[in-house]
């Protein structure tokens, strides 16, 4: 369980009863195991872990139940996101460090993480999922000022797979950003809101909560985030887009962009689409072609996708804001999800922000708890699905938003 309601005597032995299991294996043999992920003591170490997790999984089913019979509320639920299953991962990362006298420290890291995921059902049967994450990590600190800015940016692309491993297709590609900031100026504030305008389809951009989100003043001791969801469905409502008229709208869509300079794009050497920006644009557009091919299999798709993300623009501006803004207007609601979270000295915490209906699966949600573990080295285990360091409810769905099913209509 990611959540626990440490105030509920139930709750405190079905925790107590999970980190026994951990005991008996031990932590650092659970997460750094020196054999490897193919290793034959996978099966073994995974069989003790779950070996008795029994009080968790009944409160998880219980609480879900009387969810849905509308007698409780998600905050009274003394287990979220209940996920049985296995992560077999292979981290990579590299760090560097850059000092500037004794005044300004600043350090950042990029790195990935591949991930084969097994999540059993309620009734125990597999399901097998392939994770692609990228992340990007930077902090800075100004001592004299004591002032502090921290960055984080992932793209995750979850897809179906088979117990051989073998990919059929995308179920989630999921952009994060999170910032933390002691002083988020409102100039921030609105090149952040107008980059997310970018990535509406034309009929979210003047939606009222979106709009009403952003402030128009700085704001202390700040903390934005937001994330980006884009669905299997989408990519289906692209498919049958002609890969001329594609490249056409992605022409205009770089060449009037304002970050274009810092994109190193080609210079047009003729007029219209005859060269360069023109046809580095179309050339984009039939790689797009190729990833949501309907006749192509699992892996050619896989492989399209990750051919179309060596071009430097594809996953922050191509995924991150061409391809939602070009989605048609009359599904678009059900395509796509853009979940906001700003909380600050001024604001406080208030609720946060869902633009469109889809949201990220019970699975990747998941799975980015155990990334977290694995790859942030700030994560304290003692704040799971809690809070972080600014006392924020984490790994914990947003209001109308999550893993949580529908609750029954109203009588």
């Amino acid at each position: 369980p990611k959540y626990i309601d440490a105030h509920t005597n139930i709750a405190e032995a079905a925790m107590e009863q999970l980190l026994r299991n951990i005991r008996k294996i031990g932590f650092s043999t659970l997460f750094f195991s020196r054999d490897g992920l193919n290793s034959s003591n996978d099966q073994e170490l995974g069989d003790k872990l779950l070996e008795n997790v029994s009080i968790a999984e009944n409160l998880a089913k219980e609480d879900l139940d009387r969810y849905r019979r509308r007698e409780i509320q998600p905050s009274q639920m003394r287990v979220r996101s209940f996920f049985k299953g296995r992560m077999q991962s292979d981290l990579f990362a590299g760090e560097g460090s850059l000092w500037f006298s004794e005044i300004i420290s600043k350090n950042s890291q990029v790195g990935g993480l591949d991930s084969f995921i097994t999540a059993y059902d309620e009734n125990m049967i597999p399901h097998y999922y392939y994770l692609d994450s990228n992340f990007q990590r930077s902090q800075t600190k100004r001592f004299l000022g004591r002032s502090r800015y921290n960055f984080s940016h992932d793209f995750d692309l979850l897809v179906n797979a088979d117990e051989n491993r073998r990919v059929s297709r995308v179920s989630d590609i999921v952009i994060r950003t999170e910032i933390e900031d002691t002083d988020l100026t409102s100039s921030d504030i609105q090149e952040t809101k107008q980059s997310l305008i970018r990535s509406l389809p034309s009929s979210f951009k003047n939606d009222p909560a979106f709009n009403k989100f952003f402030p128009v003043t700085d704001q202390s001791n700040a903390f934005l985030s937001y994330r980006y969801v884009f669905s299997h469905e989408a990519f289906k409502a692209i498919e049958n887009m002609d890969p001329n008229q594609l490249g056409q709208d992605l022409y205009e869509f770089l060449d009037n962009h304002p970050d274009r300079k810092f994109m190193h794009l080609p210079t047009d050497t003729q007029q219209n689409l005859g060269g360069g920006l023109g046809t580095y644009a179309v050339d984009i557009a039939y790689k797009i072609a190729d990833i949501v091919n309907p006749h192509a299999t699992g892996e050619e798709s896989l492989e399209a996708f990750r051919i179309a993300q060596r071009i430097p623009i594809f996953d922050r501006y191509i995924v991150g804001e061409f391809l939602p803004s070009i989605l048609p207007n009359d599904n678009a609601q059900d395509l796509f999800g853009l979940s906001l979270r700003l909380t600050s000295r001024e604001l406080g915490s208030p609720a946060p922000v869902q633009i469109g209906k889809k949201t990220t699966s019970p699975v990747y949600d998941a799975v980015m708890f155990f990334k977290a573990i694995i790859s942030d080295p700030s994560f304290d285990m003692e704040m799971v699905g809690s809070t972080d360091n600014r006392g924020n409810e984490t790994y914990v769905p947003a209001k109308g938003t999550g893993s949580l099913p529908p609750m029954a209509p109203k009588q």
